[in-house]
């Protein structure tokens, strides 16, 4: 009996498990179906997706998957949604516009009423950002407001008609302060203005994210304005409000923080490189050894102005200005030379203005000979105006002798016309006892086809063993001028159009070979009758001496005459009418 009953048992047993079996098979061939299911509906779909554990029955599977499989299909239809750039410029308020406490790019709109102060803060979000602050009072339910929105033309994000845009912004403020967001679809002309506004959303006193889309932009629309307004309510009336990390997106559905990386509006977008190498080598030629060593410095930076359309479309017309600076230095060495080079050259660019300094130094020495130079050359250009300036200085010294000169030429150009100074020194000694010494300097102008020049020149050479020094002057006129007490101009001295004119003249002792006298001569004590003498133009004379007893002699072109001490006249010649 007990072998019945344990084989009773044990075939209940198989037959509980068997049924168990059928049923577990038949769940195994809905389930396997089911995940069939699923398996062919993700492979028809461009996406991916988590999928969650399976329920406790085969129909209650069937329904979960049929379920997830439609929220995959939500999920990929929101992606298929959302925009990719932020079309904001300045979105995270790091720049500071011209206007103290404002972003760039962005404005404070003023409603009717009420009042507010505008500062830059640290963002509570991420303290390498800011955020725009706005301490307000007396604000209403209705136009008396304030919002930040895009400060002009030239920053609204540009957008094509029929798109979709939303705007986001994450903001916090005092409690019971409201929020709204306007949207704007503007014209090319920006004469006319669609306008969309979201839902009022009171402020929490935490952090909170506005969001607000217009779907479908309608005919004509060309760029979008966006304003995130603040208003008071029943109960609150001032405070503040912090606007951070502003999103502008094409499509209906937000997406997480971006910031502009490539829509900069107005923005310049710059470049900036460094380079710096450096080589050094050893070599022989022959049975010399040569040592060389070189350094090369380059730093550039560039910048051009954006269209605001998100992209850089004049890069193919290159970098609106630039600036760089380039240093090489050399230096070689072999056994009977030694040699040593600098170049630097500063260079700044914008559009076709152009200014470039170049300064170049060497020293060359060898076992005969030792010479310096040093040229500067400074250029400047804006349109066909033009200046340079460059000085040149060498000294050299050998076995036989030294040199040293030094040249500077300043020129400026405008219009056709030209001015220029040229000035050159220079002195020279040789062991031969060869000395010069040698200073002039050049003036010229150049207009119209005319060339006027001035010029002088100092020197000082030995001739025929002889040390000489003159100074040579050219000009149309050459005067000597002074200035007298009360500050009156004089010009005692003036040699003009090939003739000398001298002022009031005093000559303490001269020698004359020729004189042409153009009206008369005389002493410079001469009285008519008296005293002195005086040669007039016609032949007329006159002299007048005194005698040691008191008498005089009278001398005309006329007669002679002798006077005693008491002026009578004792002796008369020639016309005795006189």
């Amino acid at each position: 009996m007990q072998s019945s009953l344990d084989g009773k048992a044990s075939a209940s047993s198989v037959q509980s498990l068997g049924n168990r079996v059928t049923d577990a098979e038949g769940k195994l061939s809905s389930q396997g179906s089911a995940i069939t299911g699923i398996n062919t509906e993700l492979a028809g779909k461009a996406s991916s997706a988590t999928v969650q554990a399976l329920g406790n029955t085969v129909t209650q599977q069937g329904q979960d998957i049929k379920a997830q499989g439609q929220a995959i299909t939500s999920v990929t239809a929101s992606l298929g949604n959302s925009g990719g750039q932020n079309l904001f410029f300045n979105p995270a308020f790091t720049k500071e516009s011209a206007v103290a406490g404002v972003a760039e790019g962005w404005q404070i709109d003023v409603g009717t009423g009420g009042t507010h102060i505008a500062s830059l803060v640290p963002s509570w979000l991420v303290s390498t950002e800011k955020a725009q602050r706005i301490d307000v009072s007396d604000l209403n339910q209705a136009a008396g407001y304030r919002s930040i929105r895009i400060v002009s033309a030239s920053y609204r994000p540009k957008v094509t008609a029929g798109n979709s845009v939303v705007a986001s912004c994450n903001v916090r403020a005092t409690a019971g302060l409201v929020f709204a967001v306007f949207i704007q679809g503007v014209n090319a002309a920006g004469t006319d203005a669609v306008t969309v506004s979201g839902p009022r959303v009171v402020a929490t006193g935490g952090t909170q994210r506005l969001v607000y889309d217009f779907p479908n932009l309608p005919a004509g629309t060309a760029s979008v304005q966006v304003y995130f307004r603040l208003y008071g309510s029943d109960t609150v009336s001032a405070g503040f409000a912090e606007y951070t990390r502003a999103q502008l997106e094409i499509g209906t559905t937000v997406s997480g923080w971006k910031d502009n990386n490539a829509v900069l509006g107005i923005e310049q977008s710059a470049t900036s490189s460094a380079v710096a190498a450096l080589s050094s080598s050893v070599s022989q030629q022959g049975a010399t050894i040569i040592a060389q060593a070189s350094s090369v410095q380059a730093l550039q930076a560039s910048s051009r102005d954006d269209n605001g359309d998100g992209e850089l479309t004049d890069a193919v017309n290159g970098y609106n200005s630039a600036a760089g600076i380039v240093q090489e230095a050399t230096v070689r060495a072999s056994q009977n030379e030694a040699t040593a080079r600098t170049v630097t050259q500063l260079t700044a660019s914008v559009g076709a203005n152009t200014g470039q300094i170049t300064d170049l130094r060497e020293v060359v020495t060898s076992n005969l000979a030792s010479t310096a130079t040093a040229i500067t050359q400074l250029t400047t250009e804006v349109s066909d105006n033009s200046a340079a300036i460059q000085s040149e200085a060498t000294a050299r010294s050998d076995a036989v002798g030294a040199l040293s000169t030094k040249l500077d030429q300043l020129q400026a150009t405008a219009n056709g016309a030209s001015a220029a100074v040229q000035t050159v020194s220079s002195a020279q000694a040789t062991t031969d006892g060869k000395l010069t010494a040698l200073y002039t300097v050049k003036l010229q102008v150049n207009s119209n086809g005319q060339y006027v020049m001035a010029g002088i020149g100092a020197g000082i050479e030995n001739v025929g063993g002889i040390l000489q020094s003159q100074i040579l002057m050219s000009a149309d006129r050459f005067a000597l001028v002074n200035t007298l007490a009360g500050g009156a101009i004089s010009t005692p001295f003036v040699a003009q159009n090939g003739q000398l004119f001298l002022g009031p003249t005093f000559i303490m002792d001269g020698t004359i070979t020729n004189a042409k006298i153009g009206s008369f001569i005389s002493s410079t004590d001469y009285v008519a009758g008296q005293r002195g003498w005086i040669l007039r133009k016609d032949g007329t004379l006159e002299i007048n001496g005194s005698g040691a007893g008191g008498g005089r002699l009278v001398v005309t072109n006329r007669s002679v005459r002798v006077y005693d001490t008491n002026n009578t006249k004792r002796v008369q010649l020639g016309d005795l009418s006189e």
